[in-house]
């Protein structure tokens, strides 16, 4: 954890070039997937609950897809400390963002969805 901390103080440009990305690209990661896959899905025959894993794990994919540069430098400098493997590092931190992004995805559209109605 100190080694992802000393990464994100290293790399505040990186980080808030990400943000900036993340605040005017947030149609592509979050709202495409809401358009695109269930008319994609439903054509098929797929059940309704394997197409929200799908939503929301595209959303996760497409938002950790930001994280990538930071991962990466975060994954180098870890492997370099622990004397293991960067890019199974790196495919791990990709994968907590995932989960999590798509976790919270999921969690903000149920809740959205509960209040609204």
């Amino acid at each position: 954890m100190n080694t992802y901390k000393q990464i994100v103080k290293k790399n505040i440009f990186l980080i808030l070039i990400m943000l900036v990305l993340m605040f005017f690209t947030y149609g592509w990661w979050l709202i495409m997937p809401f358009f695109i896959f269930p008319s994609l899905y439903l054509d098929v025959g797929i059940p309704l609950f394997l197409i929200f894993i799908i939503i929301f794990l595209s959303i996760g994919v497409l938002f950790s897809l930001f994280f990538v540069p930071l991962h990466w430098s975060f994954a180098k400098e870890y492997a370099r400390i622990k004397d293991k493997r960067r890019v199974s590092i790196f495919f791990l931190a990709q994968g907590v963002v995932l989960l999590g992004g798509s976790i919270l995805a999921a969690i903000a559209f149920l809740l959205l969805f509960y209040f609204l109605n």
